[in-house]
């Protein structure tokens, strides 16, 4: 049902980051996340591109090898011609012009095609699908009017579909607004303004960070620290990170992530965790602050902020310790605590809803695709129009034209080979 051509090969002399005078643009797996990416473009000499490597609308640009599992066999149509080729590790299958391209695009975004790629993309250190994998693929091969149909009926089911999961990201966004308003007004005392009047008392002292705690490096793992004293959870600046058979601390420590992309980020620890070097272990020098009270606060602050501006963020005790803090008596940090708590405990809950809700979405996605190449939306449009899926419209009629195609660019030096079912 289409021709598939294989991508450019090149030196790597030859590549460029830059475009320049007697180059085009090539993409590569990396540029095929459900569309068509044109960022991070290679640059090749025209001259070793040929003339049927060139993109046209319609195109289907498949991932033959990459060393992502998940990257090998996404496509993306090409929505208009384009001045440019691909890589050697990407194909072009291009649809015989009696497929409608939508039609066979959607047809490749499908769970069959992609439980098919996922059994044999199989490699030593690189993941392939081979062109044979894709040209022998069965096709449901309908009448030219139906696909026509079928593709309006996808697309509009789709766009109801991305309407609402859309409206579920928005809802998911005003939920981290909330709980960000949530920490400030606890931190102001406007959640617990009811409690103070009504225990009288609005005792809160102004000190500094450093005055309350005291940070000191987790240990890194190394082969040393492997004794025979069984499997503990180990953290680091992102939280729980994996197992390791060494313990650090036998009771909860409240820890801060000091480097990379989880700086600021803070957590308490479960009970006999081993802490890495990428996080600060915070140590109380007094008994006026509650943990948990202490990592709202520090999560309210976004610590990353006092961090080096360097292309890896790090943070020091030294930038953290002068930064200003206003804390209550002990009872009100922990009314303030139970506030937050109960705030964030309804967030969470929505938010559970929310993630399933965009899972179904994506669920009903690839059953809204199985449906229509099984010819179930357009029931009662083909018994409405039977004249349209038959006779000289029919799949047969449909599937002589292909073959009569293939056989006419076979007969050209141009192979087309892909096996097909009538519906």
């Amino acid at each position: 049902m289409g021709e598939l051509i294989r991508g450019i090969s090149y030196k790597k002399e030859d590549a460029s980051k830059s475009p320049s005078q007697g180059c085009k643009p090539i993409l590569r797996a990396n540029n095929i996340k459900g569309h068509l990416n044109f960022d991070e473009l290679v640059y090749v000499p025209a001259k070793i591109i040929r003339e049927e490597q060139y993109i046209k609308k319609g195109d289907l640009i498949f991932a033959m090898s990459s060393g992502s599992k998940h990257l090998v066999g996404k496509s993306a149509p090409a929505l208009n011609d384009y001045d440019g080729s691909y890589g050697a590790f990407c194909a072009l299958l291009r649809p015989s012009q009696y497929i409608d391209q939508s039609y066979f695009a959607y047809f490749f975004q499908g769970n069959t095609f992609r439980k098919l790629v996922s059994e044999i993309a199989k490699g030593t250190n690189i993941n392939n699908l081979k062109r044979e994998h894709i040209l022998n693929i069965d096709f449901l091969l309908s009448p030219l009017p139906e696909q026509h149909q079928i593709v309006v009926k996808i697309e509009e089911l789709f766009s109801e579909l991305d309407n609402g999961i859309e409206n579920l990201k928005k809802a998911r966004g005003q939920l981290k607004t909330y709980r960000q308003a949530v920490l400030k007004y606890a931190f102001e005392g406007k959640l617990t303004k009811e409690w103070r009047e009504k225990n009288k008392t609005a005792i809160w002292q102004e000190l500094k960070l450093g005055d309350l705690i005291k940070v000191k490096s987790g240990n890194g793992l190394t082969k040393g620290h492997q004794v025979n004293t069984g499997n503990h959870l180990v953290y680091g600046g992102n939280g729980i990170m994996g197992k390791h058979n060494k313990y650090m601390f036998e009771e909860p420590k409240l820890i801060i992530g000091r480097v990379g992309v989880h700086c600021g980020n803070v957590h308490i620890t479960k009970p006999t965790s081993w802490v890495t070097d990428n996080a600060f272990v915070t140590n109380f020098d007094n008994d006026q602050v509650e943990m948990k009270y202490l990592l709202y606060f520090i999560s309210d602050l976004n610590l990353k902020k006092y961090s080096s501006s360097t292309a890896q963020p790090v943070i020091s005790g030294g930038k953290i310790y002068p930064i200003d803090v206003k804390i209550p008596e002990k009872e009100e940090q922990q009314a303030i605590v139970s506030e937050i708590e109960s705030r964030l405990s309804v967030c969470d809950k929505i938010e559970q809803t929310i993630e399933d809700s965009i899972k179904k979405a994506e669920a009903l996605r690839q059953s809204i695709l199985k449906k229509a190449f099984a010819g179930k939306l357009t029931k009662d449009w083909r018994e409405k129009n039977p004249e349209l899926v038959t006779g000289e419209n029919s799949a047969e009629k449909l599937l002589e034209k292909i073959k009569s195609e293939k056989a006419l660019a076979v007969g050209r030096g141009k192979p087309r080979s892909k096996k097909a079912k009538k519906k």
